[in-house]
Parts: C-alpha cells; sequence; structure tokens
C-alpha cells in the first residue's frame, strides 16, 4: 500500500444494547452498576481505539505510505455515501425488527 485516503467512517462507538424485558429482570443494584461503569467504558474504549490508529497511522509512515487528506466537503460527502450504504445493507440482511435496530444504530 502506496497511499492511505484519510477519510474515516463508521466510527467507533461502544454501546451496550440490552432488550428491556432482560433490563429489567436484573437487580436494581446491577442496573445501578452497569450504568454507572458504562460512561468510563466508553471514555476507555475510545481512548484505546484512538492511541491504535495513532500507532497504526506512525507505522504506515515509517514504512512509507502517504496520507491523502479529502476536502471537508467531499469527507462529509463520503461518509454521507457511506452511510446511505451501511443502513441498505442493515435493512436487507439483518433478522428481527429491522426498522427499530435500524433507527437505535444511527442516532
Amino acid at each position: 500500500m502506496k497511499y492511505h485516503v484519510d477519510a474515516p467512517f463508521y466510527k467507533v462507538a461502544v454501546r451496550l444494547l440490552m432488550n428491556r424485558d432482560t433490563w429489567n429482570k436484573l437487580p436494581p443494584h446491577v442496573q445501578k452498576l452497569i450504568s454507572d461503569l458504562m460512561p468510563r467504558v466508553e471514555k476507555e474504549a475510545a481512548a484505546r481505539h484512538a492511541e491504535h490508529v495513532r500507532k497504526e497511522r506512525e507505522e504506515l509512515a515509517k514504512q512509507g505510505v502517504k496520507f491523502i487528506a479529502w476536502s471537508p466537503e467531499d469527507t462529509k460527502r463520503f461518509n454521507e455515501i457511506a452511510k446511505k450504504v451501511g443502513i441498505e445493507e442493515a435493512r436487507s440482511s439483518l433478522p428481527g425488527p429491522r426498522p427499530e435496530l435500524i433507527k437505535m444504530i444511527t442516532k
């Protein structure tokens, strides 16, 4: 690989999705524990991901890979297309209540 186009899409998101009935069956102290811990888990996961990306970019640069940055307008257009394609793929391949799931993952 000689070039890397800097147009990230499908951002990494750490989410805990749980069936409402399952959540309601958890004891209150476990619900509280999960609710209290998730913000920290989300921050730590984002930091680990950012560090991974930094190291990966550093290694690629050492190997002579040149990074190409698109204009903000082109990046925005690319992300819109990627999101549209991803949603269409989800609509055609996901099992279960697709509209509800798609609504949750596209917020």
